[in-house]
């Protein structure tokens, strides 16, 4: 057993994905030749992979109905960024079948589904749906701020 001592300046972390493999290099200094460095790197199997994705901020706190709704009306106001005009007409297309499915009374449901795809784009595991409620941010208890002092 070796025993290595040094204060790290540098972490990097590469994913290589065509050879299924990360590695992780920790070293003395930022510079392209470290004088202390240890490498470790691991191979995985994208097959065994089931992480669920993430949600961003506004996803998690608006909830799948609102965050789906807001990201439709400023699609189909032309107000997403995309200029091509295909986002803008897929949304109007999407709200006047929402409109249509709740006039006749049908369930509207948002969840959240996560796919998983292989390096080729091929579907590997079914898709797996999960509820998409609002979880809105936690507030800072009253009282655990120190008041400031007067002048």
């Amino acid at each position: 057993m070796f025993e290595i001592n040094f204060k790290v300046k540098n972490i990097s972390i590469t994913d290589n994905k065509e050879d299924m493999y990360y590695m992780v290099l920790l070293a003395d200094s930022k510079d392209s030749n470290p004088s202390n460095y240890l490498i470790f790197q691991k191979t995985y199997d994208p097959d065994e992979l089931e992480e669920e994705s993430e949600l961003s901020k506004p996803q998690r706190e608006m909830g799948g109905e609102k965050y789906t709704n807001d990201r439709l009306n400023r699609a189909a106001k032309e107000e997403d960024g995309y200029t091509d005009g295909k986002s803008t007409e897929e949304a109007k297309k999407a709200q006047k079948a929402i409109k249509k499915a709740e006039r006749n009374g049908n369930k509207i449901e948002h969840k959240k589904i996560d796919v998983h795809v292989d390096k080729d784009g091929n579907l590997r595991d079914t898709p797996k749906a999960k509820d998409w409620k609002a979880k809105p941010p936690k507030t800072k208890a009253k009282g655990n701020t120190p008041k400031k002092k007067g002048k």
